[in-house]
C-alpha cells in the first residue's frame, strides 16, 4: 500500500508538473506572441521608414546628380571670381602704391615749389638791384657795344683782304643790322618799333638783293661788266664740261671767248705731248681732269700777294720755299709751265732761275725744264 501511495503521488506529482509545463508553455506562447505582433509592427514601421528613407537617398542622388551636372560651371564661376579678386588685389596694391608714390611726390612737389618760391624771391631781388644798376651803366655798355662793332669790322675787313672772299662783307649787313637792333631795343626811343620793322625790311631786302646778285647772276667784282648772255659753250674745250657755259671777264666780245678757248686746247695738247714730270702754275685749275694726269702746281691760285701764300719779304717765305723744293723732289718735276695769266715771279721768286732752261712758246706761255746746275736741289738728278 505504500508503495501504491508513492506512486499514485507521484503520478499525481507528474500530473501536476506537465499542467504547471502546459500553463507555463502557454504563457510563454502568448508572450511570444505578444512581441511577435510588436514585432510585426515594428517590422512595418521600420519597412515604412526604410522606403522614406530609400526615396530621400533617391531624391538626393538626383539632386547630386543635377549638382554635378552644374559643377563645371560652378567651378569655372569660381575660378573666374578667382581671378577677378586676385586682379583687384593687384589692382589694389597699385592703387596703395600709386597712393603712397603720389603723395610723396605731392611732398616734393610741394618742397620745389617753397624753394622755387623762395628762389624767385631772390632773384626778384637781383633783378632789381641790377635794373637799378643798369641805368646807370648804360651808357658804358653801349660804348662798349660801339667799339666791338667797330674792332669786328676792321677784322671782319682784314679778313676779307686776306682772303680774297668778295661776298663776305654782304653777309656781315644781317650782322651789323642785328646789332642795331639790340641798340634800339636798349633805347627808350619813341617809335623803335617802326624802327625795327624798316631794320627788318631792309635786311631781308638787301639779302634778297645780293641773293640774286651774287648766287643766281654770279655777279663777282670781276664779272661785273661781263655780259653772261655771250658764253660759249663749253663742251668746245671739252665734253667733260657738257651743259655748262664758258666765259672769263677779260673776255669782251665772242671772238675773244673762243681765241680763249682755242688757247686752251693747244696747251691741252702740249700737256699731253710731254711726257716728262711736270707742273702748271695757273690760276686754270682744271688741266689735271682735262688730262688724266696730276699738272697742279703747289698753290690754288696764285693773286700776288701774300693773301694766298708767303711771298719775298714774308717771315715764313722760306717755308715755303722749302715746301715747294719738297714738291720739285717728291715728285722729281722736271718742266714747269707758266701761263700768261700769272707773273714768273711766282716760282723764280722761290728757285734761282739758273736752274731751269727757259723756253718761251706759243700764246706766250712760258716753259722752265730744270738743268744740271742745280743738282743740289734736284736731289734725282745725281742719278
Amino acid at each position: 500500500n505504500k508503495q501504491s501511495r508513492e506512486a499514485n503521488r507521484y503520478k499525481n506529482l507528474s500530473k501536476k508538473i506537465r499542467e504547471t509545463e502546459i500553463l507555463l508553455l502557454a504563457k510563454k506562447y502568448k508572450t511570444f506572441e505578444l512581441e511577435c505582433k510588436k514585432n510585426d509592427e515594428k517590422l512595418h514601421s521600420l519597412n515604412v521608414e526604410h522606403q522614406n528613407i530609400v526615396r530621400s537617398v533617391s531624391n538626393k542622388k538626383t539632386e547630386e546628380l543635377n549638382i554635378q551636372e552644374s559643377l563645371p560651371e560652378l567651378k569655372k564661376e569660381a575660378n573666374d571670381s578667382s581671378a577677378a579678386l586676385q586682379r583687384l588685389i593687384i589692382e589694389m596694391e597699385r592703387f596703395d602704391n600709386d597712393q603712397i608714390q603720389s603723395d610723396r611726390r605731392k611732398q616734393e612737389l610741394d618742397d620745389l615749389i617753397s624753394t622755387t618760391n623762395l628762389q624767385l624771391k631772390r632773384e626778384i631781388q637781383i633783378l632789381e638791384d641790377i635794373n637799378n644798376n643798369v641805368i646807370g651803366s648804360n651808357k658804358d655798355i653801349n660804348f662798349k657795344i660801339l667799339i666791338i662793332c667797330i674792332f669786328s669790322f676792321v677784322s671782319y675787313a682784314q679778313h676779307i683782304i686776306l682772303t680774297k672772299n668778295q661776298i663776305f662783307i654782304f653777309f656781315l649787313i644781317p650782322l651789323f643790322l642785328g646789332l642795331a637792333n639790340i641798340q634800339l631795343n636798349n633805347s627808350r626811343e619813341k617809335y623803335k618799333k617802326y624802327l625795327n620793322i624798316i631794320l627788318i625790311t631792309l635786311c631781308i631786302g638787301v639779302t634778297f638783293k645780293y641773293h640774286l646778285r651774287f648766287n643766281v647772276e654770279r655777279k663777282f667784282q670781276e664779272f661785273n661788266n661781263t655780259k653772261f648772255s655771250q658764253a660759249a659753250d663749253a663742251s668746245y674745250l671739252s665734253k667733260k664740261f657738257a651743259g655748262l657755259k664758258w666765259i672769263s671777264p677779260n673776255s669782251k666780245s665772242n671772238d675773244d671767248i673762243l681765241s680763249e678757248i682755242n688757247y686752251l686746247k693747244s696747251f691741252i695738247k702740249i700737256l699731253k705731248s710731254d711726257k716728262s714730270k711736270k707742273i702748271v702754275l695757273t690760276n686754270y685749275s682744271f688741266f689735271s681732269v682735262l688730262t688724266q694726269e696730276n699738272v697742279s702746281g703747289y698753290s690754288r691760285w696764285y693773286p700776288g700777294d701774300n693773301s694766298a701764300f708767303p711771298r719775298k719779304g714774308n717771315e715764313y717765305f722760306k717755308n715755303y720755299k722749302d715746301f715747294i723744293l719738297s714738291i720739285f723732289q717728291k715728285k722729281k718735276i722736271n718742266t714747269v709751265y707758266i701761263l700768261p695769266d700769272i707773273n714768273e715771279s711766282n716760282l723764280i721768286d722761290y728757285i734761282d732761275a739758273k736752274c731751269f732752261n727757259r723756253h718761251e712758246l706759243q700764246f706766250k706761255i712760258i716753259k722752265y725744264e730744270t738743268n744740271d746746275k742745280c743738282n743740289d736741289l734736284f736731289v734725282w738728278k745725281k742719278n
